[in-house]
């Protein structure tokens, strides 16, 4: 398997852009694997994606503010409800507010939606893991023994996969295609 990008004829901006999205993406898999390793999305590297986000808004002249200010309001509205239900960490409630403002209202629904399948997909990961263990140290009874339910997940992984469509949208915007 091998990954191609297809690139336009390079300007000065585009260039900007594209290495405004690139490192946005790499701080968002960044995330991802600190999320994975403490449980933990730290401060600076939210702050980081949305600076990163500014930057590129600054540089793209059909850049939507509004519908980009948004998203991130509304998917931090949401992601402090889920907060106050731990359901989602204070982390993760940042790092989905800073990329719906990369992924706009318009991407907001496709981002929203494979976020929330990757999260099932981690989730069922992880609470299988948890189980397994908890079944060969305990000899657990898995039909009455749910504590597997309050094991922490990293959903961070899940917001940085549905960050991968935001970041893929947004290089198909600029022109430049991924084939993989």
């Amino acid at each position: 398997m091998s990954l191609f990008l297809v690139l336009p004829e390079m300007s000065l901006g585009l260039i900007a852009q594209l290495a405004l999205v690139c490192t946005g993406f790499v701080a968002l898999l960044t995330a991802a694997l600190i999320d994975i390793r403490h449980f933990i999305i730290p401060n600076w590297l939210n702050l980081s994606l949305l600076i990163l986000g500014l930057a590129y808004g600054a540089t793209q002249p059909d850049f939507h503010w509004f519908s980009s200010i948004m998203a991130l309001l509304l998917f931090f509205f949401i992601g402090a409800l889920l907060f106050q239900f731990r359901f989602l960490g204070g982390g993760d409630v940042k790092l989905l507010a800073v990329v719906a403002f990369w992924a706009g209202i318009s991407g907001a629904v496709a981002f929203l939606f494979y976020t929330v399948l990757a999260g099932g997909f981690v989730s069922v990961i992880y609470m299988s893991r948890a189980w397994l263990r908890k079944k060969r140290a305990l000899k657990a009874d898995p039909a009455t023994d749910f504590s597997i339910l309050r094991q922490p997940v990293p959903y961070g992984v899940a917001i940085a996969l549905g960050g991968v469509y935001v970041f893929l949208s947004i290089l198909e915007h600029l022109g430049i295609t991924v084939r993989v």
